[in-house]
């Protein structure tokens, strides 16, 4: 709606032979302040949505996602001979052979790290407990 009333009173002034350059002025100044207003708004709404995902992202500290999980084992070379019984350098390598050789690819939701994380995981450990604990979907 308003940017309806500016785009109108921009072709007006555009057009309007008749008015004085004071009367273009006051419509030029009367849609930057309506342009203003849009942004504010603009603004508190995506300021409101970005401070609904951080209060949703500190609720649950505890909670991390596959890809999370992934990254802070590849960090670890202790993390990853604990969960995978593999260190980082030898599952990345491991990994790129399944892809590159074998054709595994990232699907939608699971990347390729992810998949090979998940498979070791559950052959590591022999229970899904674990598995269904470190890679909520």
């Amino acid at each position: 709606m308003n940017d309806q009333l500016v785009y109108e009173s921009v072709r007006i002034a555009d057009f309007d032979d008749n008015s004085s350059d004071d009367e273009d002025m006051d419509r030029i100044e009367q849609d930057i302040h309506v342009w203003l207003d849009y942004c504010r708004a603009t603004e508190s709404r995506v300021r409101d949505y970005l401070q609904r995902c951080r209060v949703r992202i500190r609720r649950f500290p505890n909670s991390r996602n596959g890809h999370i999980f992934m990254l802070e084992a590849l960090q670890d070379p202790q993390i990853a001979f604990q969960e995978f019984r593999m260190y980082p350098p030898l599952f990345v390598n491991c990994t790129h052979l399944l892809r590159d050789e074998f054709g595994l690819s990232s699907g939608m939701n699971v990347d390729i790290y992810e998949q090979v994380g998940m498979f070791l995981c559950i052959l590591a450990h022999v229970t899904k407990r674990v598995f269904g604990h470190r890679f909520r979907k």
